[in-house]
């Protein structure tokens, strides 16, 4: 009785357990080759060695199973308990990729030499808070590139590879964020939830104003706002050497810029092409101005739907003949380049952001630019009029002839 108890239980396990199942099947052969004809044993002696014995056998088999199931599923249940308490593994270093680098260690300036010797002409200067990429280090100097100069500084005052990381945060060095995404929202709040005030594109850069956890705080278009952190690159904002020569280039460049000004000036007030071009840029101008109000969309060209700040000039010139890319980096290579301070109604102006250009308006006279400017809605954003300055704009492009 007690080893047909025992299969009944085994019966509700059969279904529900494939393990049981084999495990059965394996018992029961064995118990009616015990219990069966296949013995000869006394009748009397079969009710002990076959029922009792073989139910002993099967009896101590479960047992047994029972306690392999038990230890598997302690062993399972510490697995998981250990897995989950295991930490993820290390994110790449911060100072990983100033692998190869070398920052000046220095209250002021380090100077960059044309040879590896104080003796050698100052070529450059390396300034605090800047960074050079190493082209080959020595055991007193090494050649290093900055920007573009190319020369030589003493070690002595260089922090160097993963060090700069720890230099540069030990002074508070400011920081940019790199976008990642191909467009990011720019948010009022640290949340995703807050309101969007703009877009910005893959590889634009910007300074942070201060930072959290998960979230950035930068300036965009003149406007403070979050980006996530889980979309953006964050390090830290290092300049560039200074050629010894740039503030001679620099002044000779404003003479040149001025004289350039007066010239055209006065060529304008004087050429007898001067109407017919006045009147071409006009009806560029006025036309561009028809669709001041509609939406600003990243990658967009049309004019009534959305465009982003190259779509629009593009689309806008494109209606008088002319033929230029949805870029405005490629814009800023096209037509004539022309000082800042002589743009005419029409011209193009470009402005930078992390060391290239993202961004292209059109002079309207009057100090004034037209631009999709971005998907904040008008007049916040979208295609409206802004003040030449309202970013310091570094590049001036001469479209029509």
């Amino acid at each position: 009785m007690k080893v047909k108890a025992f299969y009944f239980y085994l019966l509700g396990e059969f279904m529900l357990n494939k393990k049981v199942r084999m495990w059965m099947s394996t018992s029961l052969t064995m118990f009616l080759m015990i219990s069966g004809t296949a013995f000869a044993v006394p009748a009397a002696q079969q009710s002990v060695s076959g029922e009792a014995g073989a139910g002993a056998a099967i009896e101590k088999k479960y047992v047994q199973n029972q306690q392999k199931q038990r230890d598997m599923a302690q062993s399972a249940s510490t697995a998981v308990t250990n897995t989950t308490e295991v930490r993820p593994a290390q994110t790449k270093p911060v100072y990983s990729s100033y692998k190869g680098w070398a920052a000046p260690a220095v209250k002021s300036f380090l100077n960059v030499r044309s040879k590896p010797s104080s003796s050698g002409t100052v070529v450059g200067k390396l300034k605090k808070g800047s960074i050079a990429k190493i082209i080959k280090k020595g055991t007193q100097w090494s050649k290093i590139q900055s920007g573009k100069v190319i020369g030589y500084v003493c070690n002595d005052y260089l922090v160097w590879d993963k060090n700069i990381y720890t230099y540069a945060q030990s002074r508070d060095y400011p920081k940019k964020a790199i976008v990642t995404a191909q467009a990011l929202k720019v948010r009022q709040e640290p949340s995703t939830e807050a309101k969007v005030l703009s877009l910005v594109s893959r590889q634009d850069s910007y300074k942070i104003v201060s930072e959290n956890q998960d979230w950035v705080k930068v300036k965009v278009d003149g406007q403070k706002g979050y980006l996530s952190k889980d979309y953006v690159q964050v390090k830290f904002y290092f300049s560039r050497a200074v050629a010894a020569e740039t503030q001679k280039t620099k002044t000779a460049d404003a003479k040149a810029s001025r004289s350039t000004a007066a010239t055209e000036a006065e060529k304008a007030s004087t050429s007898p092409e001067n109407n017919q071009s006045a009147s071409v840029r006009k009806q560029i101008v006025n036309y561009a101005l028809k669709y001041v109000g509609n939406p600003y969309v990243y990658g967009g060209a049309s004019l009534t739907k959305g465009a982003d700040c190259s779509g629009f000039i593009m689309k806008v010139y494109a209606h008088f003949g002319y033929s230029l890319s949805h870029s405005s980096g490629a814009q800023a290579g096209e037509g004539r380049e022309i000082s800042i301070s002589s743009v005419r109604p029409g011209d193009l102006l470009f402005y930078k952001r992390g060391g290239r250009i993202n961004h292209v308006t059109m002079y309207i006279g009057s100090g004034k630019v037209v631009h999709a400017s971005n998907s904040a809605p008008y007049p916040k954003g979208g295609i409206k009029v802004s003040s030449i300055n309202y970013r310091t704009p570094c590049k001036a492009v001469r479209i029509i002839r």
